[in-house]
């Protein structure tokens, strides 16, 4: 699944640059990308994305994008997601 990075942001730039800082749909985790060098907002945005989507995880079942605390490798879906499962 290849699906647009979408985790919460608060955009903390000041003139020497852009810079973005995402967090888990579930608890305070975050990452703050380093300092972003673009002519337009948008255009840092989406390098922003793309730096910060390896921390975090998407969950097929919720949508939601969480950090590796709140994901389940073993079933590949958020821990939220998890807990509500059921096993036949």
């Amino acid at each position: 699944m290849n699906a647009d990075f979408s985790a919460k942001c608060t955009e903390i730039s000041s003139d020497s640059g852009y810079r973005f800082q995402f967090y888990c749909a579930y608890c305070a985790a975050s990452h703050t990308t380093g300092r972003i060098h673009s002519d337009s907002r948008a255009t840092a945005h989406e390098i922003a994305k793309s730096e910060a989507r390896r921390y975090f995880n998407l969950c097929p079942e919720c949508g939601r994008w969480v950090c590796d605390a709140h994901y389940n490798e073993n079933e590949m879906i958020c821990v939220e997601c998890a807990s509500g499962k059921t096993y036949d």
